[in-house]
């Protein structure tokens, strides 16, 4: 995907819809971006907690709460990434703004 991202630069004179599709894709690596570091390091910890006896000392639990905060964190950011990276959110979000300050 990234190698067909690369391939596809924005070019002045490129299509509208080519652009619309250059800014799905980044919207998507993004995400897709995002998921994937906020959920393999749970992942892999479950797997090394399952292969491994690993002693519960201070550190090791620090460490599994910030794993498992990170896996939450996935949730919080995704409606921030789908929000920031489409072009029709500005436009909504100051609609929104002087539609309720305008009486």
């Amino acid at each position: 995907m990234l190698c067909r991202l690369r391939q596809m630069q924005l070019h002045c004179n490129a299509k509208p819809l080519d652009k619309a599709n250059i800014k799905v894709t980044l919207m998507v690596v993004a995400v897709l971006g995002v998921h994937l570091f906020c959920w393999t390091p749970f992942h892999l910890s479950t797997v090394v907690a399952l292969i491994m006896d690993i002693p519960q000392t201070p550190l090791v639990i620090g460490i599994s709460y910030f794993i498992t905060s990170l896996s939450y964190a996935n949730s919080c950011l995704s409606p921030f990434l789908y929000a920031f990276l489409d072009d029709s959110f500005p436009r909504s979000f100051h609609k929104l703004i002087d539609d309720r300050i305008t009486p």
